[in-house]
């Protein structure tokens, strides 16, 4: 009941009003997504805290067996951004589990995609152009990969899912690793994590400015 599904088959769970909650504990979180893995193939956790430093956030990271980084060609983001992936280092975190996506691909010439991709030392699963149809389909709710499949937009997203969807991707950065220290203390040694390789983790950061976030 607490899934609204759209018409392409995608459902929601919508996160409540921030004021009327607590952060989840993460064993009630790694809980939620072994339900939500039983019977859904793919669940993409849409995140807004920038770091490591809350434990639901380490729960996610622990549980992802995909990361994806949104970030635009500016320097604060790509340097917010290096931080973040820094801190998962230092935790020993597998940052092969990390794939950047680069957000207005194109838009500044000082910062192509080999820039950002050596600066974060890793590659680039994708890049999306900007273009003004995304804002539009946005302000109508339709989606663009569905209202103009030929879109350039919409191609390079389609190219993303069908990277992050490749079995041997997943699969690879889930198989045989063990989690995080931090999360495993956290959540408890009940949870097992095999539910790890159907779950996509998008981070997304708060710092970013808000037309590096349109593709969402």
């Amino acid at each position: 009941e607490s899934l609204a599904e759209h018409a392409s088959g995608v459902k929601l769970l919508a996160a409540p009003p921030a004021s009327e909650t607590m952060p989840p504990h993460p064993s009630e979180l790694a809980r939620l997504v072994g339900m939500l893995a039983e019977r859904h193939e793919w669940i993409v956790v849409d995140t807004t805290h920038p770091g490591l430093t809350l434990e639901p956030m380490v729960a996610l990271w622990d549980l992802a067996c995909a990361v994806l980084p949104v970030v635009t060609p500016d320097i604060t983001v790509l340097h917010a951004t290096g931080a973040i992936l820094d801190h998962a280092r230092a935790m020993r975190y597998p940052v092969d589990r990390v794939h950047p996506v680069l957000n207005r691909a194109g838009t500044v010439a000082e910062l192509g995609a080999e820039d950002v991709a050596d600066h974060l030392q890793r590659p680039l699963i994708a890049q999306v152009p900007s273009n003004v149809a995304l804002v539009e389909s946005l302000n109508r709710g339709q989606p663009l990969v569905l209202s103009a499949p030929q879109n350039p937009v919409s191609q390079s997203l389609v190219r993303l899912g069908q990277a992050v969807a490749n079995r041997e991707l997943v699969l690879r950065a889930a198989a045989g690793e063990l989690t995080g220290v931090s999360a495993k203390r956290a959540i408890g040694r009940e949870h097992r994590f095999a539910i790890a390789q159907r779950v996509l983790v998008e981070l997304r950061r708060t710092i970013v400015p808000m037309h590096a976030l349109e593709i969402f």
